[in-house]
């Protein structure tokens, strides 16, 4: 009966103390009785107002029936929320939240506390009080003990743990693609809706910054690859030599690729390019890379053997200018490289898998053609070292069969070696669309011997 007491006290003449001897809130009993009465019956209509009405403003009677709507204990609850402001404000606030599940909407402060969000918007709330409410429901949304796990945009999140995707490419100046491509890796937390489409994707702020953070000092094998031109598959046993330093992968599932810290990285080149002979360039020579390519017998991995050599001034270099570390670097004649043939070669792990770009460096091949072969059956769609051993000892290609020709003192241009094979008989798989030949090497190996 208090509350409703206060409720009509407020507009009747003859009472003179509107708070009814209760003292008020102070920033309840800064608004004028007419004010604070118009509050409580916007309360009621937000109180009562249906599920499906879906308008941003106060649903009101609109005819003497619907009036009826204001019972004694619907206007004693509005009432209740003033004298008990702000606890009173937060108890409207979850019983409000409490039906959310019945309203249209999918996230937000609209689906949470609608019709309390109309009332700070109606036209007939005093000014003052829709402050309040504005204010009010802004503490609530972030108060309220499930702020942490929803889905909110704006003002009303809880904390900025997780943020927008929108908002992270401003704050890290990323793409928002390369910061999707994070989370589908498993590389990024995130939360979101179970419909994607129907709310904002909310990723982890520490965990963006850790990433960041690794990406400024350390390097993915793939690049380091390219750095030094060397197949990613033989960078692992550069690592285990301590020429370059592991680091901790961003992520954890199969087939992750590797990285390296970017300081051992710089470090291996700048000890390479130190070795560098100031006298001229000799005639025969040529690039660490075109020499490793034309040995015979082909070792596994040759690199690791190569830049201790280098590292220790026992094989000569000549710096040629170039991005790629051993492509910048050259040797006298490949017969700078024959302490290979004696030396133990480092293996590469039999089971692990090989992208189509790995794979072409092992082949001595480019990625375009290992797709061909991927495409025709050849090789798998995620080859393996021993799946490319096997291929090897059954199939020769092209570019193979003219290095060999060439170290044999035969300069043969690539297009005029289908013509010799050909003429001796022998035929090769045509891969389509590209024309690319694939021979058996046990009918080119005979031909090359007799060459």
């Amino acid at each position: 009966m208090e509350a409703l007491d206060f409720c009509s006290g407020l507009i009747d003449p003859e009472r003179r103390n509107r708070d009814g001897g209760r003292r008020l809130h102070p920033e309840i009993s800064a608004l004028e009785p007419s004010a604070l009465f118009e509050g409580i019956l916007a309360v009621a209509c937000a109180l009562t107002s249906r599920a499906s009405h879906t308008s941003s403003t106060l649903e009101r009677p609109s005819c003497l029936a619907d009036y009826q709507r204001f019972t004694p204990e619907i206007l004693a609850k509005s009432a209740r929320m003033f004298l008990d402001w702000p606890d009173g404000f937060h108890k409207i606030a979850a019983d409000v939240r409490a039906t959310a599940g019945d309203r249209s909407g999918y996230y937000g402060v609209r689906k949470e506390l609608g019709p309390l969000v109309a009332i700070s918007m109606d036209q007939y709330v005093d000014p003052l009080l829709k402050s309040l409410f504005k204010r009010m429901i802004a503490a609530d949304m972030e108060g309220w003990e499930g702020a942490t796990h929803a889905i909110r945009t704006g003002i009303y999140r809880a904390g900025d743990d997780f943020v927008p995707v929108c908002q992270a490419t401003k704050d890290f100046n990323l793409d928002s693609r390369t910061i999707l491509r994070l989370v589908r890796s498993g590389a990024l937390p995130f939360r979101q809706l179970k419909d994607p489409q129907k709310g904002p994707m909310m990723v982890d702020i520490a965990g963006l910054k850790d990433i960041i953070t690794h990406r400024k000092k350390t390097l993915s094998s793939t690049k380091v690859a390219i750095e030094f031109c060397v197949p990613r598959p033989c960078l692992s046993a550069l690592g285990d030599m301590g020429l370059l330093t592991p680091a901790r992968p961003l992520l954890s599932v199969p087939y992750a690729m590797g990285y390296y810290e970017k300081s051992s990285v710089e470090d291996l080149r700048r000890r390479c390019e130190a070795m560098a002979s100031p006298t001229p360039l000799p005639a025969t020579a040529m690039t660490i890379t075109k020499a490793v390519g034309r040995l015979l017998p082909k070792p596994t991995n040759p690199w690791p053997e190569i830049f201790l050599k280098i590292i220790r001034g026992q094989l000569e270099v000549w710096s040629v200018g170039g991005k790629s570390l051993m492509a910048s670097l050259a040797v006298r004649d490949i017969g700078a490289l024959q302490f290979l043939n004696d030396a133990v070669s480092s293996s590469l792990d039999a089971d692990i898998v090989l992208t189509q770009q790995d794979a072409a460096g092992v082949l001595k091949t480019t990625p375009v053609i290992v797709n061909q072969l991927v495409r025709d059956g050849f090789l798998s769609r995620k080859p393996t070292v021993t799946e490319l051993g096997v291929f090897e000892r059954e199939f020769i290609l092209t570019s193979e069969v003219t290095e060999r020709f060439s170290a044999l003192g035969r300069n043969l241009r690539w297009r005029d070696v289908p013509r010799i094979l050909r003429a001796a008989g022998i035929q090769p798989y045509v891969l389509e669309p590209k024309k690319t030949l694939v021979w058996q090497r046990r009918e080119v190996e005979p031909l090359i011997a007799a060459a």
